[in-house]
């Protein structure tokens, strides 16, 4: 398990951490792993993509680790709104400083079904509420 990590929430059969910049070295393997197994290629983040939101200083990052053997098996990360410049035509909220954007929840294919996915969006929901913010928004593909 990650050492600088913040134990945000312990349920059952899981540990939901929010996981801080200063953490991406020891974590990113674990993350890269759930990204390359959980998404098309075509879809999927690269590390240096990756890297940059952890590293960003309003951003959020939180993994589910699996209390029985310890792995990383979900994560989920996103920032204020604006960070992403791409969607400064595409957002009607993008410039007004009250919007966070979740960028990716993913889950390993093995755990999928088991909620996991849900308890990660309603804890980073919970934490984005306590950085003030009053808009989540999230845009989806399904280019499979």
């Amino acid at each position: 398990m990650v050492i600088c990590m913040r134990l945000v929430e312990e349920i059952e059969l899981y540990e939901v951490h929010r996981v801080e910049p200063s953490d991406w070295k020891r974590i990113k393997e674990d993350i890269l792993r759930i990204e390359n197994s959980a998404f098309e290629t075509n879809i999927r983040q690269d590390e240096e993509d990756l890297r940059e939101t952890f590293a960003y200083k309003k951003s959020i990052c939180l993994v589910a680790i699996d209390k029985n053997n310890k792995k990383v098996v979900a994560y989920t990360m996103g920032a204020p709104l604006e960070r992403y410049t791409f969607l400064e035509n595409f957002d009607e909220h993008y410039g007004n400083y009250d919007t966070f954007y979740i960028e990716s929840i993913s889950v390993l294919p093995e755990y999928q079904g088991r909620r996991i996915g849900k308890m990660l969006k309603r804890i980073l929901i919970d934490e984005v509420r306590k950085e003030g913010y009053e808009r989540i928004t999230v845009h989806a593909t399904n280019d499979v």
